[in-house]
């Protein structure tokens, strides 16, 4: 049988250790290197094979009822269990600390006890009673130590992005005694469930030094919501470390609405314990309920933070059809991101209500406490962009049978209210202060297809490896920075940024069938450093109605393309400071400097090496069987040497080849 290579989970000493790393499998396309020979998930056998023969499946023992192990259980694979009783309940100094944690011991528990510097064993014949036993050396303990640690790590974890500005939604600020503040200038959060918290890690930044550094960072509250303790908060930038203390149920954080906008300014990490082991993976749903156990897609939960609350650290997140609305998501969290159904993450801020501006019959105007960036691009959601519509002559298997490009019409920004009214080819919007002006498609609805703001980056806070599936983030650019791993069917677009799918540092990458489109900048966008490289690669992808480029590789970047379609961009795919790209099949089009969102100073390229990195690194570019047409320029380079062209057909442009391109 023949299975395909698209997720590397890595290199494992024996299956035993594979099976240890991923207890429930694989997904079709994962393979792993076990003693030095490839094995691959069978999908349809539920089990690892080398490819020739599937030697890695395991026989099933089911027992129906108790089972007595009379003697020693050895287990060579992975122990799974719905739940676990421990005889062993740890180490303690002094009788009076054991029994005020386990004040009620069962026959067979059993404690270590250290008094007057001696280690006793302490044993439970009798329920409800401790007897000391014999003296331990704790030299002969040190194993168990070790396995201890390791149990109870299997029921912790750091879960990051914990929140972040979307808590923040009640006016004011609460004071240490509990009362808030009637000012509308600041924000508080609703009280927060605080059970199974050890530490909250938060970031925090005050704009200025005001009365606000009076008022506490947070606010612990106990049962009928009395105040047990709070924190002060200081001015200026500083972390904290923020653990509740004895009879909290919950916490308020304060916050400056001023800079709760600026969302990598409000971060907040939280270690958490559980009192089961976690959950390989977690079901969450817009129509779930954080009551349920999220342990199927007929119980899903309701709430991001709920799903992190019961998901291991490298499991998997099932999402399922749905839009999903400002969702703080750090890729971090999650082993498996993955989707089912038509999901969509929609990161945004909404205008959903507005007035026809005084003298003006196209101009609306609405307040908003959030306004854009001058300069940026806002959407009307949901609604297609007519400009955007696939000519019968122009479908590729890249573009899955859409109709439309953009899914949402782009708004470009305006110099003045005038210039909105005047403008009837394109949606257009200006900020003045707290009001937004701008257009909207004739014959739409706000309540229905809103105006919206991008906000937001959905991003990995400490690297790590992912495998994302079956998703598609609107308005939030998708950062990668230091991560590895896989993106399948991942669809990014309609962002402000230096590009929607960026890979910074980023190695061991495969991206599949993605999309990256209607950014500000380039599609796909990366960069790195001699000690943080990026290396990646493009398979059928898709980059299209970007500002600048479709796929551009910078300073210590590797890029592999196969196959993929480049269209509509300021350029198609643009190898630059030192990249390095590869191009095999690849087809670039109509990316010319006349479209609206890309401006005259764009080149309209289809493929282009130029320019060399800080270091003197020369960019490299290969393209192989490629295809460019209707560009203002084929294929072309800047460089002296270092582009090659094998096999390609350049036909139909404004010119074919400039540069000194060697052509085979």
């Amino acid at each position: 049988m023949n299975y395909q290579r698209l997720n590397n989970l890595g290199d494992f000493p024996s299956m035993d250790a594979l099976w240890a790393r991923y207890p429930e499998g694989g997904r079709e396309g994962d393979y792993a290197t076990v003693g030095g020979e490839d094995v691959f998930w069978d999908r349809y056998k539920v089990r690892w094979s080398t490819g020739d023969e599937e030697s890695h499946g395991r026989q099933l023992t089911t027992v129906n009822g108790d089972c007595l192990v009379s003697g020693d259980l050895t287990v060579g694979g992975t122990l799974r269990y719905s739940g676990l009783r421990t005889a062993f309940k740890g180490f303690y100094d002094g009788l009076a600390a054991l029994v005020a944690a386990c004040a009620s011991p069962e026959p067979g528990d059993w404690a270590y006890v250290t008094e007057d510097g001696t280690t006793y064993v302490y044993r439970c014949a009798t329920a409800g009673a401790w007897t000391q036993g014999e003296a331990v050396d704790m030299s002969d303990v040190t194993g168990l130590t070790a396995r201890v640690d390791a149990l109870e790590q299997s029921h912790r974890r750091r879960i990051y992005r914990y929140f972040a500005d979307d808590v923040f939604t009640e006016t004011g600020l609460m004071r240490a005694d509990g009362s808030v503040s009637t000012s509308s200038a600041y924000l508080h959060t609703a009280p927060l469930a605080v059970e199974g918290v050890e530490r909250f890690l938060l970031y925090n930044k005050l704009v200025s030094e005001t009365a606000t550094t009076f008022f506490p960072i947070v606010v612990w509250l106990g049962a009928g919501g009395g105040v047990v303790g709070h924190v002060d908060c200081t001015a200026g930038e500083g972390s904290y470390e923020l653990t509740p203390p004895a009879g909290a149920e919950a916490a308020v954080f304060n916050a400056l609405r001023t800079f709760v906008v600026q969302t990598d300014k409000t971060l907040c990490h939280a270690d958490i314990v559980s009192a089961k082991p976690f959950a390989r993976r977690i079901y969450l749903s817009p129509q779930g309920s954080d009551l349920n156990d999220g342990l199927s897609a007929d119980s899903p939960v309701l709430s991001l933070r709920r799903a992190n609350t019961l998901l291991a650290p490298d499991g998997e997140l099932v999402m399922l059809s749905g839009d999903y609305l400002n969702l703080p998501i750090d890729l971090s969290n999650y082993g498996r991101l993955t989707g089912a159904g038509r999901v969509r993450c929609i990161s945004c801020y909404r205008v959903t209500a507005a007035e026809t501006a005084a003298g003006y019959t196209r101009v609306l105007c609405a307040t908003i406490d959030k306004p854009p960036t001058r300069g940026t691009y806002l959407w009307q959601h949901d609604v297609a962009d007519a400009a955007t519509a696939i000519l019968p002559s122009e479908v590729h298997p890249a573009q899955e049978g859409t109709t439309h490009r953009l899914p949402s019409t782009r708004i470009y920004p305006a110099s003045s209210i005038a210039e909105i009214e005047a403008s009837t080819d394109v949606l257009k919007w200006y900020v003045s202060g707290t009001t937004l002006y701008f257009s909207k498609a004739e014959g739409t609805d706000l309540a229905t297809h809103p105006v919206v703001i991008p906000r937001r980056t959905i991003s990995g806070t400490v690297g790590g490896t992912t495998a994302v599936r079956n998703v598609a983030f609107l308005y939030a650019p998708l950062l990668l920075t230091g991560m590895h791993g896989l993106l399948e069917n991942v669809s990014v677009g309609m962002v402000n940024a230096a590009g929607a799918i960026r890979y910074d540092g980023t190695t061991d990458f495969l991206m599949c069938r993605c999309e990256a489109y209607g950014c500000s900048n380039d599609g796909f966008n990366g960069h790195g450093t001699a000690d943080s490289p990026s290396d990646i690669v493009l398979e059928n992808c898709w980059g299209h109605d970007n500002c600048d480029d479709g796929e551009s590789c910078h300073e210590h970047c590797t890029v592999t393309s196969r196959g993929g379609l480049y269209e509509y961009n300021g350029s198609g795919c643009t190898p630059a400071s030192g990249g390095r790209a590869a191009y095999y099949g690849t087809m670039a089009r109509k990316n010319l400097p006349t479209h609206a969102w890309t401006g005259s100073s764009r080149e309209g390229t289809g493929f282009s090496a130029q320019g060399a990195a800080p270091s003197g690194a020369e960019t490299a570019m290969l393209c192989h069987a490629c295809y460019a047409t209707a560009n203002s320029i084929g294929i072309r380079t800047t460089l002296a040497t270092g582009t090659h062209a094998i096999g390609c057909i350049s036909t139909g442009n404004g010119t074919d080849y400039a540069g000194n391109v060697e052509r085979v």
